[in-house]
């Protein structure tokens, strides 16, 4: 049988992670940020996904933030 894994995210984390976007794109995408991993955090309390199912939800928001970034950077220039 597959092992699962735990991750356990504390609040300090999520402000730690928030505060280095803020850093590098500026305070309104570390706000962005910020509510956006808290309600990732609620969210998946509300409703646990197998480790699978939280790989593709993982890539896929990364490829949407990816392209957030690159319309920021492209409207910038």
């Amino acid at each position: 049988m597959k092992q699962k894994t735990t991750v356990l995210v504390s609040d300090k984390d999520i402000v730690e992670a928030a505060e280095a976007v803020a850093a590098r794109y500026g305070p309104e995408a570390g706000e962005q940020a910020l509510l956006s991993l808290r309600g990732t955090v609620e969210a998946s309390k509300r409703n646990p996904l197998t480790e699978d199912e939280a790989m593709a939800l993982a890539n896929e928001e990364l490829q949407a933030v990816r392209a957030d970034h690159r319309k920021l950077e492209n409207a910038y220039r």
